[in-house]
Formats: structure tokens, C-alpha cells, sequence
């Protein structure tokens, strides 16, 4: 029976048809990336009359996209007390496990928004990509001098990344480079 169908999909199809299907599909793409560029447009108007969203984008990698989406899904800087319940929130908060008399287990905590762990990712991937040194570059060097570990180096510099938006919105800051790489400026 199978042998059937193979030979069915495999019979030539009407010719007018499929130039007919392409061009609607045409259609449909150009549709579509129009209704992309014209929600950006609006995304980065509606963003205008919100300063920490000018601020966020200051920082290195971060964009309109990620600037708007965090401040979207904090709602307010005051949520969180320390930093570390931003860093958990976010899913780079480091969780030890231990069972028994076996060693405890350290990994990254499951509990929080894997979007705001998304735009920490992006926002460090689109600052290393960049062409010459920013402060995230720097960052990253330093910590991976620091800890010798690539993963580990990778994690830090995204939770810097999360917690420079946060002190910047919270403290009502402008962005300031040299406040982001903190003592890591002179390590490098």
C-alpha cells in the first residue's frame, strides 16, 4: 500500500497550480514582513515616553525588542529587593541540591520567566558580535580571566546584562559604562 501512495506523490502535478501556490505564498511573506516592520515602528513609538526603555538601550546588545519585553514583564524595579531574586526570576538564579549525604548539586533554578532569560541571552550574543571592545566584551574577558570557565564567564555577564536594566530603571540612573564593568575595567 505504501508503495501506492509513493507513486501518487509522485505523479506530475497540474503546471498552472503551482505557479499560482508560489505567488499567493509571495503574497502572504510580504504581507507578513510588512505587519513586522510596521509593529516595530509602533513598538519604538510607544517606547519614546518611557525613559528606562531609552536608558536599556544604552547597554550593549540591547535592543528595542529586549528593552521593551523587560520592561513589559518586571512591570516595576521594586518587585525585587535584591539581586538575586532578579537573577532567579530570570532563570540565572544558581539553585544547590542536595540529597542525602551526596554532595550538593549546584545548577541554574527552573523557577521563573525563560523570556527575561531569553533577552539576557540575546542582549549578550548581539554585544559579542559587535565589531570593536564594548562593556560587555570587557565583562565577559574579565570574568572569563576571572573564572577560568567559559560557562560560568557566559552566566555572569548575562546576569550583569539583567541587573545593570534593573539598577538603571530603579535607581531612576542614566546608563554609565564604566558603572556597568565596575571593578572588572581594571581587570582586563
Amino acid at each position: 500500500m505504501r508503495a501506492c501512495r509513493r507513486i501518487s506523490f509522485q505523479e506530475p502535478r497540474p503546471a498552472l497550480r503551482q505557479p499560482l501556490q508560489v505567488e499567493s505564498l509571495y503574497r502572504l511573506l510580504d504581507q507578513a514582513s510588512e505587519e513586522k516592520r510596521t509593529a516595530r515602528r509602533e513598538l519604538i513609538e510607544l517606547g519614546q515616553s518611557y525613559s528606562e526603555i531609552q536608558e536599556f538601550q544604552k547597554i550593549p546588545g540591547i535592543g528595542p525588542i529586549g528593552s521593551h519585553l523587560f520592561d513589559a514583564i518586571i512591570q516595576t524595579p521594586h518587585r525585587f529587593s535584591t539581586k538575586q531574586e532578579l537573577h532567579r526570576y530570570c532563570k540565572l538564579g544558581i539553585e544547590s541540591r542536595s540529597s542525602g549525604n551526596r554532595k550538593e548539586k549546584e545548577q541554574l533554578d527552573d523557577a521563573g520567566n525563560g523570556e527575561l532569560k531569553n533577552v539576557s541571552y540575546q542582549a549578550f550574543q548581539a554585544a559579542r558580535s559587535t565589531d570593536g571592545p564594548n562593556e560587555i566584551k570587557t565583562f565577559y574577558e574579565a570574568s572569563l580571566k576571572r573564572t577560568r570557565n567559559e560557562t560560568h564567564a557566559r552566566l555572569n555577564t548575562r546576569r550583569k546584562i539583567v541587573e545593570s536594566m534593573w539598577a538603571l530603571w530603579k535607581n531612576e540612573a542614566c546608563y554609565d559604562p564604566e558603572r556597568l564593568l565596575g571593578p572588572a575595567s581594571c581587570a582586563v
